[in-house]
């Protein structure tokens, strides 16, 4: 059956969240604090350079600090703790990276192909439970990105208005060779039990300005 509503176009749908309890019992058999300096890292689809990073582990929960991170033609740092010392694991994560690289990093990490730009993001996030769909039915935080000198591949924004001053419909079409240009695309969001909701997407070209604000329901993955 056909949802209604809009949806959204662009990337490859995943499989659903994984029901599997989380087994952290490997975080309580040791105790340890390392300093740790990888010179490639692979994390889910993300390729992570070379990084920096300090490790304390003390009674199954393991506190990761990330002092330089290469990613993507940038550079990141922050920290991750889980806490391993029960079935209902936590996981808190506080993220800044700079002069990212949009295109290969969304094209890695959600699947979205129609995003350039090189930009700066934040994430700060928690949440806690005994398997991935409960982690992320239970996600809290806030983060914001900030995109310059990009192009959104596939719709010529500025071709669709004219066509519509002249009654024309036929530019509404997504095409790979069009694009539009921005100088600046920007949003902040808060994520509250899943629920990722912006208010103030914001894109700046020479030729027109575009407002928006939306929501990504991510236990429904709509």
């Amino acid at each position: 059956q056909r949802q209604s509503g809009p949806q959204v176009k662009g990337y490859t749908a995943r499989s659903d969240w994984s029901d599997d309890p989380i087994d952290v019992s490997l975080l309580q058999l040791v105790d340890a604090d390392a300093k740790l300096s990888v010179g490639k890292l692979l994390v889910r689809d993300i390729k992570v350079g070379q990084s920096d990073l300090t490790l304390a582990l003390k009674n199954g929960v393991a506190k990761t600090v990330f002092d330089r991170v290469d990613l993507y033609g940038g550079s990141g740092r922050g920290q991750i703790t889980i806490d391993g010392s029960n079935a209902n694991v936590g996981i808190a994560a506080s993220i800044v990276m700079e002069n990212i690289s949009a295109e290969p990093l969304l094209t890695d990490a959600a699947s979205i192909e129609w995003l350039s730009g090189n930009g700066r993001l934040t994430l700060a996030t928690n949440s806690r439970g005994g398997s991935e769909r409960q982690l992320v039915a239970a996600l809290n935080g806030k983060g914001s990105f900030v995109f310059t000198d990009g192009a959104i591949k596939g719709f010529n924004f500025g071709k669709a208005i004219r066509g519509l001053q002249k009654g024309e419909l036929t530019n509404l079409a997504t095409t790979p060779a069009e694009k539009t240009d921005f100088s600046e695309l920007s949003a902040s969001f808060d994520i509250v039990n899943g629920v990722v909701t912006n208010q103030d997407l914001k894109m700046m070209s020479p030729l027109l300005r575009v407002a928006g604000n939306g929501q990504v329901m991510l236990p429904e993955r709509r």
